[in-house]
């Protein structure tokens, strides 16, 4: 989703009036909660664990498929982990450069550094200085909106 098309959908949820003992803001979080719960169902029941283990495919394709992974990685057939294995993997240099910038990007998107943090919490400081939530939102989008 973008931007633009979180912030109407959040602003159009916290319009909802409180229904069911929870107030507007509060629905954004058990639809979106109850829209993940359902896509994650279906894919832990449509998308097979590896080839070998599908329900889609013929034996002839499985088996196509099989080689061509055998071919490209060498791994066609899954293997035990080991303690061995998990210390090699967690030895890898490349992942800890690709885990360090992964947790990099999240924390400025999520709000740790000061130019995120402004489009977090300026509904709130907004919201307290007096102005509706209504206005707050929109008073805030802007920056957020034209980056």
């Amino acid at each position: 989703m973008t931007v633009k098309s979180e912030l109407k959908s959040g602003y159009a949820l916290t319009l909802i009036a409180p229904r069911g003992g929870l107030h507007g803001w509060q629905w954004i979080f058990v639809i979106e909660g109850a829209i993940t719960i359902l896509v994650a169902g279906f894919a832990y029941t449509a998308f097979p664990e590896f080839p070998d283990n599908n329900r889609f495919l013929s034996p002839e394709q499985t088996k196509m498929v099989l080689a061509r992974v055998e071919k490209d990685r060498g791994d066609s057939l899954p293997d035990k982990m080991t303690s061995a294995k998990l210390r090699l993997h967690l030895c890898d240099w490349k992942i800890w450069i690709f885990a360090t910038s992964l947790v990099s990007y999240n924390n400025h998107v999520f709000g740790v550094d000061t130019e995120s943090a402004q489009g977090y919490f300026a509904p709130i400081i907004l919201t307290s200085m007096g102005y509706k939530l209504r206005d707050s939102l929109l008073l805030s989008s802007p920056p957020v909106i034209l980056g």
